[in-house]
């Protein structure tokens, strides 16, 4: 099993998530790290002893669908919903989790999101028939390296055997497509994407920027170009002239009492 784990600031900084209490978001940093390579979490009840976090942060998480919980005898597993959009695996080093007959009633949508819900444009995680291979949506082949896509040199104590051979997981694309706000025209963004010749930490800081801009928060982002129009025109340069300022809700205040409570209900 892959040692190392990490976030996606597309949800980590995201205000649902924000909005949490610290002790629930400690919790779900918690489960993140003790999940097996499909994204279960075998010990739950441990993981929220071992940080202190009370049920009612587990319930919070399941109830907001950060992640999905199930009955397995006497007690439950969670299954991280957000799992293969913080993790891009190898196979050669991914385990296969002691739980993955439960992955044939979960599906996955263009984003890795898991759901147990079938809709448009969402995969099963197994799929019904043999001839269709189960490859976890997991590379089988040492993947291309983007030249916009900084490069660490890195020294001898920290160079192991996974290591070797590979210096980056992930899809660059994938990663400017998990962060823009508007979800249109996919392949022509890709396509735009790949005559970009503008490093990716550079494309990211102008979208988290411009994300907080007036013109975008207008009508519900209606004035938000499409991804591809925003990368064939430059549109990482534009001056952002004035920033929406956003009042967060506290676990003290009304609203996220009352957002709390809706979510809540019916548990």
């Amino acid at each position: 099993m892959a040692e190392r784990r990490m976030f996606a600031k597309s949800i980590i900084d995201s205000d649902m998530f924000s909005n949490m209490p610290l002790e629930a978001q400690m919790l779900y940093i918690r489960l993140n790290l003790a999940a097996d390579d499909d994204g279960f979490v075998s010990n739950p009840r441990q993981v929220m002893r071992m940080c202190g976090a009370s049920d009612d942060c587990m319930r919070l998480l399941v109830a907001k669908k950060f992640v999905i919980s199930f009955e397995v005898g006497d007690d439950f597993v969670f299954l991280i919903k957000h799992w293969k959009i913080h993790n891009y695996l190898r196979s050669d080093r991914y385990k296969a989790s002691t739980f993955k007959n439960l992955l044939r009633d979960i599906y996955y949508d263009e984003n890795k999101a898991y759901s147990q819900s079938p809709g448009d444009g969402k995969t099963p995680c197994i799929p019904q028939t043999v001839s269709e291979p189960y490859t976890d949506g997991i590379p089988t082949v040492y993947q291309a390296v983007d030249n916009r896509y900084p490069q660490e040199r890195k020294g001898k104590d920290s160079i192991g055997k996974d290591s070797i051979g590979q210096s980056i997981e992930g899809d660059p694309f994938e990663t400017f497509w998990n962060v823009y706000p508007k979800k249109v025209g996919k392949e022509a963004a890709r396509e735009a994407f790949s005559k970009c010749t503008q490093p990716l930490d550079l494309l990211v800081n102008a979208i988290e920027k411009q994300k907080q801009s007036v013109q975008w928060n207008k009508e519900n982002g209606r004035y938000i170009p499409n991804p591809a129009t925003w990368l064939s025109q430059g549109r990482w340069s534009d001056e952002v002239e004035a920033v929406v300022g956003k009042a967060t809700a506290t676990a003290d205040s009304p609203s996220f009492r009352k957002d709390v409570a809706d979510f809540m209900e019916g548990w």
